[in-house]
């Protein structure tokens, strides 16, 4: 609660305050009541640096990219590393640590090939995992998953590969970890029942749509919705991921839009066909004129490439951790 600022202050609130018990002995030269204020057992200290003192202390942490916003603390991870917690909380702040991992994002498809999926996010509730914290000196590993490379190949076959796991390790106890983005399919690939880009539990790469009509495949999941891609128009070709016009959304947090599907891959004379991707996720290519793009956000799929090897799938981007908890 801490110590009024103004007004009459006890010696016994000052005690209270620091964890004794009301109307039991205690001394200004005790040890925690000097700590109240800092102060050392040979230090000079007046009765009136008490007030507004608090025995209230938040997490100290150490660990990744630290920023606040209102009353939060995050801790950014967008490479493998260790969060720290050197001190947990006291009095009325929270011991609690939110958790939100994103995976790296999969590869678009080559040969007018599928966008690549948005990475997975880990989620509890709101896209978050509540953690307790194990005590002071505790350190927990994190890793972040890399988004997968583009690349050129004539016939990309079918396959369940994808980005980059990002987890965030409580020792002893469990893990949080999101599985990157599928990878997207060529366009040669037959289209079957079964997902041609990478599976990665329902959050795909684009399967990649077989022979010369239509010559394009379909955008990929993101990580808000999961899929192959939203029905393609004229204006814009197959959007990234599924689900709703705007398709492969990903998620938003703290005002950042992550993980979104990447667009797909056309060789198509006529109305554009090549896809857009969303959240983050790269734009498809064709092979009239527009060069597919890497994912330029954490988490974001890559664009599926056009019909040559001068316009190739392109990237998938690097997962994200970030760990966060009330300061103040």
């Amino acid at each position: 609660m801490g110590l009024p600022t103004i007004g009459a202050l006890s010696l016994n609130a000052i005690h209270v305050e620091a964890g004794g018990t009301s109307g039991t002995l205690c001394s200004i030269n005790d040890s925690d009541i000097r700590g109240l204020i800092g102060k050392a057992a040979s230090q000079p200290m007046g009765f009136d640096e008490w007030y507004g003192a608090s025995a209230d202390s938040p997490i100290v942490a150490t660990g990744g990219t630290i920023s606040t916003s209102g009353n939060t603390k995050f801790h950014t991870f967008t490479s493998s590393g260790n969060f720290v917690v050197t001190a947990v909380a006291e009095g009325s702040f929270s011991n609690t640590i939110n958790v939100f991992v994103l995976g790296g994002g999969g590869r678009g498809g080559s040969n007018s090939g599928g966008g690549g999926g948005g990475g997975r996010v880990q989620q509890a509730g709101s896209f978050n995992a509540d953690v307790s914290v194990l005590g002071p000196g505790t350190s927990y590993p994190v890793t972040v998953g890399a988004g997968t490379a583009g690349f050129y190949v004539a016939s990309e076959a079918a396959n369940n590969t994808f980005g980059g796991t990002s987890q965030f390790i409580l020792p002893g106890l469990t893990s949080y970890q999101a599985a990157g983005g599928g990878n997207g399919a060529s366009r040669t690939v037959l289209q079957t029942n079964q997902p041609q880009g990478g599976d990665t539990g329902g959050f795909t790469g684009g399967i990649g749509v077989n022979g010369n009509n239509p010559d394009f495949g379909v955008g990929g999941g993101g990580a808000g919705a999961a899929g192959n891609g939203a029905a393609w128009n004229a204006n814009n070709g197959y959007l990234g991921g599924a689900y709703g016009p705007q398709g492969g959304l990903g998620v938003t947090f703290n005002g950042a839009q992550w993980g979104g599907g990447g667009g797909n891959g056309s060789f198509s004379a006529g109305p554009p066909r090549h896809g857009t991707g969303q959240y983050g996720g790269g734009n498809g290519g064709s092979d009239f004129g527009v060069i597919a793009t890497n994912a330029t956000n954490y988490g974001g799929g890559g664009g599926g490439g056009g019909n040559n090897t001068g316009n190739p799938s392109r990237s998938g981007f690097q997962g994200i951790v970030v760990a966060y908890y009330t300061y103040q």
